[in-house]
């Protein structure tokens, strides 16, 4: 496994040399550890103090509801970053648990760590603090943006429309999202696995076939019903 390529995978590490990228998670006190399959990483009610990288593996968040139903609410995988912006807020305690389903080689990173960069002069150090702002402005933008999601009562009518603007913008039947599965899922305000799954009932439908982030629209006539229908 290289760790430089893994890491930048993530946004805010993409432009990031790997002597730069050494020098950050040096002067960070970054730690290495190795989840091994069925490891929490929290249980809800811990408190949120840290950023979690993920250089290989997975880990799932969940919830459990008063019936004693498990229900995922997120998958992190390779590249994937969780703890922005909860470390970071006032509410900083778990109201989930966070879980490795296989074993998952992550680098934590602590919030104090982060906050006595903030005085340094060497140049990565504040390019690594520039992009962290920026990623935390983009995920909040994003929560703006896709407030309009949450109201929507199904899975299919979450991805027709979302799938359908880009359409509209793109003026192409193949459209490229610009997210992955675990950022679109992330945007819509859903479990990628259930999201997942509806992608494929709607690929079998004839809908739309898909390749990482591209979608060909193969019925261009259903996916804008969905769309539109979606209230």
């Amino acid at each position: 496994m290289r760790i430089h390529k893994q890491l930048r995978k993530n946004g805010i590490f993409s432009d990031f040399t790997d002597e730069e990228l050494d020098l950050l998670f040096d002067a960070l006190d970054a730690k290495l550890i190795i989840y091994q399959q069925g490891n929490f990483l929290l249980k809800k009610g811990d408190l949120i103090d840290s950023l979690f990288v993920v250089l290989k593996g997975d880990f799932v968040e969940y919830e459990i509801k008063k019936n004693g139903e498990q229900v995922i609410k997120q998958s992190y995988v390779d590249g994937d970053v969780y703890g922005i912006p909860q470390c970071f807020s006032y509410n900083n305690l778990a109201q989930t648990y966070l879980m490795s389903v296989v074993e998952t080689n992550v680098i934590v990173i602590k919030k104090e760590d982060i906050f006595n960069l903030a005085g340094e002069s060497n140049e990565g150090y504040k390019k690594f603090i520039q992009k962290l702002i920026i990623y935390i402005s983009n995920e909040m933008s994003n929560v703006m943006v896709n407030n309009e999601y949450i109201s929507l009562k199904s899975m299919r009518s979450k991805i027709a429309k979302f799938i359908y603007e880009k359409y509209l913008e793109q003026k192409s039947f193949i459209v490229k999202l610009g997210v992955d599965r675990n950022g679109m899922a992330r945007y819509l305000n859903v479990s990628r696995p259930s999201m997942s799954r509806e992608m494929i009932h709607m690929r079998e439908e004839g809908i739309f076939s898909f390749t990482k982030d591209i979608i060909t629209i193969q019925d261009i006539d259903a996916l804008k019903k969905y769309a539109e229908n979606a209230h």
